[in-house]
């Protein structure tokens, strides 16, 4: 979770920082290589998100393969409309909105792992180990305890 949240955060300010100083080379240059950066660090760990969730199931990661592929199409896309209406920039600041959305569906993760969140609610990292009563342990460690 802290690397998407740290990720996205800095997708997002590569991307808005690229679109207002994409006519200076040296900042365009830096802010671009940030893009690119982030953005392959956060694919394994948005992968393991998704492994996580839905356990690691095959049907989950080509659901996941695929909807990485309607992302690229509609990714292209929305960036091919915002540069006919707002210009080159456009799909920059798409991009930012994108990154800030993303940020957005983190947070009931985030409030459900916080310290301040209630007792009850559990972190979703798989299955937690039922606890062993001495009904349930084997009778070698209960003959050993007497």
């Amino acid at each position: 979770m802290g690397v998407q949240l740290v990720g996205l955060t800095l997708n997002f300010l590569f991307l808005a920082g690229f679109a207002v100083f994409a006519h200076l080379p040296v900042p365009a240059v830096a802010l671009m290589t940030g893009i690119g950066l982030v953005g392959v660090a956060l694919n394994p760990a948005v992968v393991t998100r998704v492994q996580r969730t839905g356990n690691a199931r095959p049907l989950v990661n080509t659901v996941h393969s695929s909807f990485i592929t309607l992302g690229v199409i509609m990714g292209s896309s929305g960036g091919g409309l915002a540069i006919n209406l707002f210009g080159l920039r456009g799909p920059l600041w798409l991009g930012a909105a994108l990154a800030a959305i993303g940020v957005g569906t983190l947070v009931p993760d985030l409030l459900r792992r916080s310290p301040a969140a209630p007792a009850s609610v559990a972190p979703v990292t798989g299955h937690p180990e039922p606890a062993m009563s001495a009904a349930s342990e084997p009778k070698a460690v209960c003959a050993a305890r007497s």
